[in-house]
This record gives structure tokens, sequence and C-alpha cells, in this order.
């Protein structure tokens, strides 16, 4: 995962606490659990790519800067980018078969 991605989970957990999504008390474990994975090497924090790399791919795909950052980071790994973002797969899956969506993941194991 690209480095700029911890603080968007923290991000993320204190706006669902804002909004009495989760309490106090379930942000706090989440992330520390989201830590003790990275701490584990279950996730990798990568530096994030160049800007120019980032920046033309967004450009030539019309991706967000920030979707494309996870994009060329697992281009740049050669591994599988997984997104639950249907709007973003339909993009750029015609190009770039590595990443995949959410919504098709074990489907072959369901039917």
């Amino acid at each position: 995962m690209p480095e700029f991605c911890p603080p968007k989970v923290a991000n993320a957990l204190w706006v669902a606490y804002r909004r009495g999504r989760i309490d106090e008390q379930t942000a706090k474990e989440v992330w520390q659990l989201f830590l003790s994975y990275i701490q584990q090497g279950i996730l990798n924090v990568l530096p994030d790519p160049p800007l120019d790399d980032v920046l033309d791919f967004a450009l030539r795909y019309n991706v967000p800067v920030y979707d494309s950052i996870y994009i060329v980071s697992a281009q740049q790994e050669g591994c599988p980018l997984l997104t639950a973002d249907e709007r973003l797969f339909q993009t750029v899956t015609p190009h770039l078969p590595f990443v995949q969506w959410l919504g098709d993941y074990g489907r072959e194991n369901r039917q």
C-alpha cells in the first residue's frame, strides 16, 4: 500500500466515529489491528510512486490522483489491485487487467 494510506485509514476511522458509525473504542481497536498488520508484514507500506508517473496516469485514464497512486503502485510492484470502486474498475480494466473489482471476488466459488 502507498505510504499515504495509513493516514487515510486513520481519517476514515475518525469520520466513522464522528458520524456515530463506530465508538471510540472500536476506532482504536481497528487502528491497532491495522498497525499490527503493518508490523507483521501482512500489509506493506511502500514509498509513494513518483508524482510525475501518477499525474501522467491520472491524465491518461481520467482517474483521480489518489486512485492513480494505488494503481501506479500496484503496477510498479507487479501485484493485483482489488477495488470496491466499480466506476474506477470500469474505467481502467480494458487497459489494466491487474485491476480487479471486489464484486467479482469469489464469484466463481458462489456459482
